[in-house]
This record gives C-alpha cells, structure tokens and sequence, in this order.
C-alpha cells in the first residue's frame, strides 16, 4: 500500500457509507519480500479496515513461491480474521494462484478480457485446473 493512512481511511469510509467491500492490496512487482514483511502488510491492511488484504509478489526462484504459499497459511491460521488474496505473479507464479486455496488463499484473479498483472490465466483455463484439483 503505497497511500497515506488519511487517504486509505476516506476511502474505506467513502465505500462503507455505499455498502462497497474494499481490497486493501500490495504489489511488488520486482521481488518476493521475507515472510515478516508479506504478513506485517496484511496486517496493516486489516488493521486499517480492509475488507480483503491482498499481496501479490514477483518470484525471482521456486523458494520464492514456497514463501508466499508458507505466508499464506502463516497469515491465515495467525494473523488475519479477514480474507485473503496471495499470489506469486509471472509465468513461474502462476501455480500459485490455482493452489492458492490449498493454502488459504480465498479468491484468485483470472482474466476476463485483457490481463491486468502479470501471470494471470484466461478465466476458463483456469476453472477448469481449478475443477481438477478442488
């Protein structure tokens, strides 16, 4: 989250006073960031009213994605009491956001008519490794 606290709260009071959930998110799109820093920003989302905190991080190596799905469930069984989205994005990334929910990831992202991060998958692919593995 790269906006000021004030501007992060008139938001979430401008959407609550017209019933609409907000996703509080962070991207990072050069690298994965250590375990502490991934939760300690949903924390910060939570913490600031989100109604789903959101990290989406760049895998440089496979350790990378073993980061964020261990932050996921780190995240969920610790931390958060609100839902959440993780995901690794890129082509090495994109597993993470089928298994996600194997995790505690509790929504991913496909593409509907254009793609907007890298990595996501055309919303029929993706239903249908979804149908296999859940």
């Amino acid at each position: 989250m790269c906006n000021d606290t004030a501007f992060i709260t008139a938001i979430l009071e401008t959407a609550e006073l017209s019933g609409i959930k907000v996703i509080l998110s962070f991207h990072d799109f050069e690298k994965t960031s250590e375990e502490v820093v991934i939760i300690d920003r949903l924390i910060r989302a939570q913490d600031l009213g989100a109604h789903i905190a959101k990290a989406a991080v760049m895998p440089n190596n496979h350790r990378d994605i073993i980061v964020l799905l261990n932050t996921t469930i780190k995240a969920k069984a610790e931390a958060l009491q609100i839902p959440i989205v993780k995901m690794s994005m890129g082509k090495l990334g994109i597993v993470t956001r089928i298994v996600g929910g194997l995790f505690g990831s509790d929504i991913t992202f496909a593409i509907g008519k254009i793609s907007s991060s890298p990595g996501q998958i055309p919303i029929g692919e993706l239903r249908k490794a979804m149908a296999i593995i859940y």
